[in-house]
């Protein structure tokens, strides 16, 4: 019997859910977005991505066919409140605000202030929100409840993301893991200085020990870029990967999936002097997501602070 909803278009924020709520997942239906609509689960459905001309016509119309469908019962909704439909979803039913990790960590004062919000769970990312004592907060660490699980328990999570045996074997026998964002999915970069940008940090390594992690809601077809380069699944959360297999080495832009991978020594960053790049623009928003210097945040973290290497990235002054 169905006895709460989940709403997300996020990898993360169903892993976060998995494992907070590890025995409701059977009881759940989950409307899922098409970064995650092929994870393996009992009862969902994917829900539509409206174009913004049209956004009003689709909320209502799914709100209404939601109304229909509950027949008058409060059921409770976890869920991703960037996601579609969510805001307006939490404005009718009882709602509790699920984060996408860094991405939206800057929204969480936001939404513990917000009447329509029961419970905000967050993970534990090192944010100043995390030390806050109210009482609408909850702050997972995802790694924790992971080793708290059962054996059978941590299958059902790994197969919710179709995790196999081939998965971990892959990544166990390469030295160096990719983990790429949607950059141009984003309006941060055009596609084409995306491919620019991850082929300038690959310079750095050896192909033949690459494996590339996409990001769940990228659209670039990275085995064409790097035919002899294994890729793993989109779906599959890179937090996932790190609580199951302890990669020797991870690169990254500025992906904060890359932290829990492995020891800070062995993460590789590539965003030393974030402010400089030509498409960082501080006080103004990167694209479609808000403007978060990462270096700034996290720069003292012991991890590899790089530069990426093709200078056309930096500002003339910045180049030398």
């Amino acid at each position: 019997m169905i006895s709460q909803f989940f709403i997300a278009n996020s990898t993360y924020s169903l892993l976060q859910y998995s494992l907070a709520f590890t025995k409701k997942i059977d009881n759940t239906f989950f409307l899922l977005g098409p970064a995650i609509k092929d994870c393996t689960l009992k009862s969902k459905a994917s829900i539509k991505l409206p174009p913004k001309e049209m956004l009003s016509e689709y909320i209502h119309s799914f709100l209404d066919k939601l109304e229909s469908k509950l027949e008058g019962f409060e059921v409770p909704f976890y869920g991703n409140l960037v996601t579609p439909y969510a805001r307006e979803i939490s404005e009718r039913y009882p709602f509790y605000s699920l984060s996408d990790g860094a991405s939206d960590s800057h929204m969480v004062e936001k939404h513990l202030n917000n009447k329509n919000i029961i419970q905000c769970y967050t993970t534990k990312l090192g944010h100043d929100i995390e030390k806050s004592a109210h009482p609408k907060l909850i702050v997972h660490d995802l790694e924790k409840l992971w080793n708290e699980k059962t054996e059978k328990e941590k299958a059902k999570i790994a197969s919710i993301f179709n995790v196999n045996e081939k998965t971990l074997k892959l990544l166990e026998s390469k030295s160096v893991i990719l983990i790429t964002q949607p950059l141009s999915e984003d309006s941060i970069v055009s596609e084409e200085e995306k491919i620019q940008l991850y082929k300038s940090i690959l310079s750095n390594y050896d192909l033949d020990q690459v494996v590339i992690k996409p990001h769940p809601r990228e659209k670039t077809n990275w085995g064409e870029i790097f035919p002899n380069v294994p890729i793993i699944t989109r779906q599959v959360p890179a937090e996932l990967l790190s609580m199951m297999v302890k990669p020797k080495k991870v690169c990254t832009f500025y992906s904060t999936a890359a932290f829990s991978l492995c020891p800070p020594e062995n993460v590789d960053i590539y965003s030393k002097d974030f402010s400089n790049l030509i498409f960082a623009h501080p006080g103004q928003n990167m694209g479609n997501v808000p403007y978060i210097d990462i270096e700034k945040v996290y720069g003292h973290r012991p991890f590899n602070w790089k530069k990426i290497p093709h200078k056309a990235f930096y500002h003339s002054n910045e180049r030398s």
